[in-house]
């Protein structure tokens, strides 16, 4: 359904675009950018809502668009009708450092192009034979729709090299404007801050609404920040969570050594599987029966991150019931913060697994078991935000089959993340030994 033109639809595009800016004003202080710029001065604020710079130098201008009317998703005509790829056009001939981002709920079969683009041999002419013609029509049909929008000849060898080098900067970021948008600003800002998720939102909102045109770098917020109270969360060089760490493992160890038979670890199959799988897969999800060892491929899994020196942390649920918030469960241990953070601080560049063992547990051990379960989901949050972000971590989950299966809630939630193309999941069953 179209939204309607002015008035509410304008505030609604407000605060998607507000959103957005917070969610930048977040990398800032990340230390994932230089600088963020809210509505330049001169050519650089033609149809330009905010610039960017990343820490390699180069400058992104994003545009926000809530919408394209009633159409569901951003044509190549419509990127054209709506200006935004003369505007594209306009900031990107003055710099090849320069690159442009239309940031929108709606998808575009150009985005796909575009990304060829940026991970093609670096040739015009390559990529157009054989990632443009050679893959079919439809792609053929777009890019020369492109091309006519830009009023470049795509018969051309000169026009198809322009072409080229305007998708290679040019990035299409699908960001929605759901109640998720949300959650990731404030999973983000508890990661950094220490404080109110929301409050935090609010201040950073209130910077920028007041700093236009300005450029804006992590000292000016993280001054405004702490004039409201709102400190960094440092954990770098907290000195009490390794040998804690250390002794959750012990812990977990002792929950489990003891029932092996013969005091000997059986070898499984399903560990060495698990092992390639996390190469390449944010979570994987360990189930099956009662007593087929679920628990056992855990251990044999994470002697294997010892021996490799990767970081680990392994929690039990029915021992270990979260509670309250990801950061009260990490003092609940008798760590100073999330488990997850304090996993990040110990990981540095070995990667890292969090392992969560009898998730089942959530829900048999625990009068509050909406509330743990809602923590647990703050803590797969919380490895899917740092993964997003560039730090090698995941995530290895037990439950039983029949709870995966028959929980409502447990089930809702693998389904949910089994959609996340971001993040692939991985599944394995442990069935009975040979």
């Amino acid at each position: 359904m179209a939204k309607e033109p002015g008035g509410y639809a304008d505030k609604l595009g407000n605060r998607y675009e507000g959103r957005w800016v917070v969610k930048q004003l977040l990398r800032l202080l990340n230390e994932e950018l230089t600088y963020v710029e809210i509505e330049s001065v001169g050519d650089d604020q033609v149809g330009v809502d905010l610039w960017i710079e990343d820490k390699k130098g180069k400058r992104f201008a994003h545009q926000c668009k809530i919408g394209n009317r009633s159409a569901s998703t951003w044509s190549v005509a419509n990127l054209g009708a709506n200006n935004i790829l003369a505007y594209m056009r306009r900031q990107l001939d003055p710099d090849l450092e320069n690159h442009f981002c239309l940031v929108s709920p709606l998808s575009s079969p150009l985005s796909d192009i575009c990304e060829s683009a940026r991970y093609s041999s670096g040739d015009a002419e390559s990529f157009y034979q054989h990632q443009i013609v050679g893959i079919g029509k439809e792609r053929a049909r777009c890019f020369k729709q492109f091309c006519e929008c830009l009023s470049l000849d795509d018969a051309m060898l000169v026009g198809r090299q322009q072409a080229y080098e305007y998708l290679r900067r040019f990035y299409i970021e699908q960001w929605p404007d759901t109640f998720n948008s949300v959650s990731e600003l404030k999973t983000q800002a508890q990661m950094l801050v220490n404080g109110n998720s929301e409050t935090v939102i609010a201040v950073l909102a209130g910077y920028a609404a007041n700093n236009l045109r300005k450029r804006i770098n992590a000292q000016d917020i993280w001054l405004a920040l702490t004039a409201q109270g709102l400190h960094p969360r440092k954990l770098a060089n907290d000195h009490r969570i390794s040998p804690r760490i250390e002794e959750l493992k012990t812990l977990f160890d002792e929950s489990i050594s003891p029932h092996l038979i013969n005091s000997s670890l059986i070898p499984r199959e399903e560990t060495t599987a698990i092992i390639k799988t996390l190469k390449s897969n944010a979570i994987v999800v360990i189930h099956g029966s009662p007593g087929q060892g679920k628990s056992s491929v855990l251990y044999e899994l994470v002697q294997h991150f010892r021996k490799n020196q990767r970081a680990y942390l392994p929690l039990r649920l029915e021992r270990q019931q979260p509670d309250n918030s990801t950061i009260q469960y990490g003092k609940a241990l008798d760590l100073p913060e999330s488990p997850v953070r304090c996993l990040e601080a110990i990981a540095h560049d070995r990667g890292a697994t969090l392992v969560i063992d009898q998730l089942d547990a959530v829900h048999w051990t625990s009068g509050h078991s909406q509330n743990a379960l809602a923590v647990y989901k703050e803590l797969v949050k919380e490895v899917l935000h740092l993964r997003n972000h560039g730090v090698q971590i995941n995530l290895v989950i037990a439950c039983r089959t029949y709870d995966l299966e028959h929980d409502k809630e447990i089930s809702q939630w693998l389904s949910s993340q089994k959609q996340d193309n971001k993040n692939p999941l991985a599944e394995f069953k442990i069935d009975s030994l040979s």
